[in-house]
């Protein structure tokens, strides 16, 4: 029998360094989207989880930021030791690092492994997606809104 360690869901976006913060009143944001929820602009939030081998995380993820703006449009999850580019695992949206990864969810696992698993569905831009990574040992999942 299988038991996950489940990461309760958790609201975020990843968007512009130009989008509103939320301290600005709805008023003054007309892109914003109609729910408020952690807003990262070059940050996160780190938190210390002992997940195993099996574990789910799941989330919901609202981004602003073109995927055609930096290397990887956005970590929203990452797993492994702070500051580690070396190994880890790293779901996020692709960039310009890779053509075929721009606007879909990506999964890397560190510059020494230097493996990138990549979605086939794009994301829409400023609309929310619900996004589940399932790992179980060696096998790991993604879905996209399903």
């Amino acid at each position: 029998m299988l038991t996950h360690a489940l990461i309760p869901c958790a609201l975020f976006a990843i968007a512009a360094a130009s989008f509103p913060c939320a301290a600005e009143t709805p008023a003054e944001t007309p892109a914003a989207p109609a729910s408020r929820a952690f807003h990262f602009a070059g940050g996160r939030v780190k938190g210390q989880a002992k997940l195993g081998d099996t574990f789910s995380a799941a989330f919901l993820l609202w981004n602003a930021l073109p995927a055609n703006t930096r290397a990887v449009t956005g970590y929203a999850f990452s797993r492994g030791k702070d500051g580690d580019k070396e190994h880890g695992e790293h779901l996020g949206i692709g960039g310009t690092y890779e053509a075929e990864a721009q606007g879909r969810l990506i999964l890397f696992n560190g510059n020494v492994a230097d493996q990138l698993l990549i979605g086939k569905t794009k994301l829409a831009l400023k609309a929310w997606h619900h996004v589940v990574l399932v790992r179980e040992g060696a096998k790991v999942r993604v879905y996209l809104d399903g």
